[in-house]
């Protein structure tokens, strides 16, 4: 008789599954900003922040800190210097989780 490989743990496929997951997100996150990334209306404005910073918060969980960084600096350039509350709001998310990426 051939030995059999151990079949794979439940867990092990959870985890792969979610991995998979996370990269399909980041996928669609990158279709939205290519999109998008250069409107001027408000509403696309927010909807891009708000993309990039799920991305971030994608590529932080997938352990790939300094690309999560890299996202969140994009935030910083593309919105740092925006009036509207909501874009705002995602800048200052996006200078707290690349704080908390830095203390890791």
């Amino acid at each position: 008789m051939e030995d059999e490989a151990p079949a794979p743990s439940s867990t092990a496929a959870e985890e792969l599954v979610k991995k998979g997951t996370k990269l399909e997100a980041l996928a669609r996150n990158d279709e939205v900003v290519k999109r998008f990334g250069e409107a001027t209306e408000p509403a696309l404005r927010e909807q891009v922040a708000r993309t990039l910073m799920n991305k971030g918060v994608a590529l932080g969980a997938l352990g790939r800190n300094d690309d999560a960084i890299g996202v969140y600096d994009e935030v910083v350039r593309r919105f740092g210097e925006a009036t509207e509350p909501a874009l705002r709001e995602q800048v200052a998310k996006a200078l707290v989780n690349k704080g908390g990426l830095l203390n890791t």
